[in-house]
């Protein structure tokens, strides 16, 4: 069992490490990091997905055998592991939206909070899984996301999954780059961590780091920005995602909720019903949350 103090030492391969299933634990941090995608840094990943995409390789019907060919995917999960994926697999309830708030529960792993005033809890633990490529999310979450990706290239767009599961350190190294390029614009230490504050956390804090956070682009929309919402690409997720459990997490007209700038490329699993209900009554997580937790 991996803690965060060991994970902020170990050496980045020890993430590639395919012999057993990995499991990771963390705790807060004070340490700023970059909630955004890095162009240049990412480049390799972008362009393997960028293959995959061009060659169809998403698998549409039997997610198993694609996880099965990375061998860190071949022991049998957990049998909550399996029971939540199961328990998503169904389509979502066309009431859903109409539901109480009674029937979810603050206890769901998929409704946990976590933004700059709620760090990941010390005792938080998943396993990686792998989606396309050996990409890392939480594995209970890569059947769902695989089937998001199937869904939009059956219609004719090609989605790629440019930054899922980030660790500490690459949160860190993200978040340094951004203060650098602002300094670099004669601002001050101050000037540039308030810029870019708008569009970051802390490690410890961040969606990326428990899994279940993916930056989802097209090849024609690299560089993001926020027209990417008017793309082809962006409009298909914002229609289509709850239907596979994902909600848009930071909206646009509700940074002064999530704390966070519009970002049209950044999705969050939470399960078909909770991402129905938050989409339909246009709600952050943020305010889903505490209304759950009031009610």
């Amino acid at each position: 069992m991996l803690k965060k103090s060991m994970i902020l030492i170990l050496p980045v391969f020890c993430l590639a490490l395919t012999t057993s299933p990995v499991f990771l634990s963390y705790g807060a941090s004070d340490t700023p990091a970059s909630e955004t995608y890095d162009a240049a840094t990412e480049k390799d990943a972008q362009a393997a997905n960028e293959q995959a995409a061009e060659q169809n390789s998403y698998p549409t019907d039997d997610h198993d055998t694609a996880l099965d060919s990375h061998p860190a995917n071949n022991q049998n999960a957990e049998l909550s592991a399996t029971q939540n994926a199961n328990q998503d697999s169904r389509p979502a309830s066309s009431d859903a939206a109409d539901d109480p708030l009674t029937d979810f529960s603050a206890n769901d792993w998929r409704l946990i909070l976590v933004n700059k005033q709620h760090p990941i809890p010390d005792n938080y633990e998943f396993e990686l899984g792998s989606i396309h490529n050996g990409l890392k999310v939480d594995k209970r979450i890569t059947r769902q996301l695989d089937q998001m990706l199937s869904a939009a290239r059956q219609d004719g767009i090609n989605l790629l999954v440019i930054s899922p599961y980030r660790d500490p350190a690459r949160q860190k190294e993200l978040f340094d780059k951004k203060i650098k390029r602002a300094l670099r614009q004669d601002q001050n230490y101050l000037n540039a961590y308030k810029e870019t504050a708008s569009a970051v956390t802390i490690p410890g804090s961040s969606e990326h780091e428990i899994g279940l956070a993916v930056d989802i682009t097209t090849k024609q929309h690299i560089t993001l920005d926020e027209q990417y919402a008017d793309s082809e690409g962006g409009i298909w997720l914002k229609q289509h995602c709850m239907l596979y459990g994902f909600i848009l997490r930071y909206p646009d007209g509700k940074e002064d909720i999530t704390g966070i700038e519009f970002e049209p490329w950044h999705f969050r699993y939470v399960g078909k019903d909770a991402a129905t209900y938050i989409t339909k009554h246009d709600l952050t997580l943020e305010e889903f949350v505490a209304m759950m937790q009031g009610s």
